[in-house]
């Protein structure tokens, strides 16, 4: 059975698409287990490495077939990816989670795509998403850690600033 929308396409991309969609789901779930494994050892070089040699060969077919919106957004996945392997972000359960997020989404994308090769999904709240994280994730990093004296200085100056609402309970009150 070929999906709908391949009347208009040569039996070739027809074909070139289906056989994606096929391995895109293998690509898939190899991620997600490589994901979890992330998870569990974040600072793993060689999961970094593996789940980008997915995301990069998902990309690469996704644009071979025709598909633009998965490529887009495997592409920004990607470039995400390539700063983590590279150390410039680092991996948190917020980044992580994202990555399982955006992994279902595109799971969900290789489905409406099995049922209509020609449909149009939307990708950009994903992208922007992803680049939001990216952003914090910088800020994060570019932030220097204080030192002890430092955020101990801090707490006693904010221990330092009377809390108005509190003066209720003091002897000297007004009434």
């Amino acid at each position: 059975m070929f999906p709908r929308g391949s009347a208009r396409m040569s039996d070739f991309e027809t074909q070139l698409k289906l056989t994606f969609l096929e391995e895109a789901q293998e690509l898939l779930e190899g991620c997600e287990q490589s994901f979890m494994d992330l998870e569990s050892d974040s600072c793993n070089k060689a999961v970094l490495t593996k789940i980008f040699r997915l995301a990069h060969s998902f990309k690469g077919s996704a644009g071979a077939a025709g598909f633009e919106d998965l490529m887009h957004l495997a592409h920004h996945l990607e470039s995400l990816l390539v700063k983590l392997t590279e150390g410039k972000l680092s991996v948190s359960p917020h980044i992580v989670s994202l990555l399982l997020r955006s992994n279902d989404q595109l799971r969900r994308m290789v489905a409406e795509l099995r049922n209509d090769v020609t449909c149009r999904i939307p990708i950009q709240c994903w992208i922007d998403e992803i680049q939001m994280a990216e952003e914090y994730q910088e800020l994060i990093n570019s932030t220097p850690p204080q030192s002890d004296a430092e955020a101990k200085s801090d707490k006693e100056e904010q221990a330092a600033i009377p809390h108005p609402g509190f003066e209720i309970f003091a002897d000297d009150a007004p009434a």
